[in-house]
C-alpha cells in the first residue's frame, strides 16, 4: 500500500505501461499498477528426456518445485543437473542470475531468486526481470500473494498456473529507489524476526 516506508513524492514513476482501472487498492501517486509481464519476461521450463543419459549429470543446475521447499530466498542448485545437449534438445531454457522462479504446480507458490544462470523443469515459471524492477522487490511481493496465485491456478488432477496467467498478475510498482528502500526495510524486519 506504500505505507511501509515514507513515500518520496519527488521520485519519478517507473516508465512502464500501467493499469488504471480495477486496481485492488490505492497506492502513492508516483507508483504504478502494472502487469508482471510488463516488468519481466515470463519463461517456462522443460525436462530433457530422462532415458537419454547424455542429457543428465552436466554442469547446468536444473530446478524443480521439490528443490524449492527450503526457507532460503536464493537458489543455486537442485538435486539434478543437465548438460548443454539436454538444454538444447529440450524445452528447458537458460535463465539469468536474478530471475524470480515461481513453482507453478505441485504446489503453486514456492518462490526463489536464481543465484546464478540455471534452468528449470516445466513445474516452474520464471520472471526474468527488466531494469525497471529489483528482483528482491518482485520476490517479496510475489511471496505475499501466494494465496492469490493458488486461486488463479486451473486444472483437474492438480492446479497449475500458466505463464500467461502469471504475466497478467498485478503488481504495485514504486520508483526504483523506493523499491530498494522497501527491500532494505523488509530485510531489516525479517532479520529482527529471526532473532526472536
Amino acid at each position: 500500500h506504500g505505507e511501509l516506508i515514507p513515500n518520496d513524492k519527488n521520485l519519478k514513476p517507473v516508465n512502464v505501461e500501467s493499469i488504471l482501472e480495477d486496481v485492488p487498492y490505492e497506492i502513492p501517486e508516483n507508483w504504478r499498477w502494472v502487469l508482471l509481464k510488463n516488468v519481466g519476461e515470463i519463461v517456462g521450463g522443460g525436462t530433457p528426456k530422462t532415458e537419454i543419459q547424455e542429457y543428465w549429470n552436466g554442469q547446468i543446475s536444473w530446478i524443480t518445485p521439490a528443490d524449492m521447499k527450503t526457507k532460503e530466498k536464493y537458489i543455486e542448485k537442485g538435486k539434478k543437473n543437465i548438460t548443454e545437449k539436454g538444454l538444447k534438445e529440450s524445452s528447458a531454457k537458460l535463465i539469468p542470475k536474478g530471475s524470480i522462479i515461481v513453482s507453478s504446480r505441485a504446489p503453486i507458490g514456492y518462490i526463489k531468486i536464481a543465484q546464478k544462470e540455471m534452468s528449470t523443469s516445466q513445474g516452474c515459471k520464471t520472471i526474468v526481470p527488466n531494469p525497471k524492477v529489483i528482483s528482491e522487490y518482485v520476490y517479496y511481493y510475489t511471496k505475499g500473494i501466494k494465496k492469490h496465485l493458488e486461486e488463479i491456478g486451473t486444472g483437474t488432477t492438480f492446479k497449475e498456473i500458466s505463464g500467461k496467467k502469471l504475466g497478467e498478475v498485478l503488481i504495485p510498482l514504486p520508483p526504483i529507489e523506493e523499491q530498494k528502500r522497501i527491500v532494505e526495510k523488509l530485510e531489516e524486519c525479517f532479520e529482527l524476526i529471526d532473532k526472536l
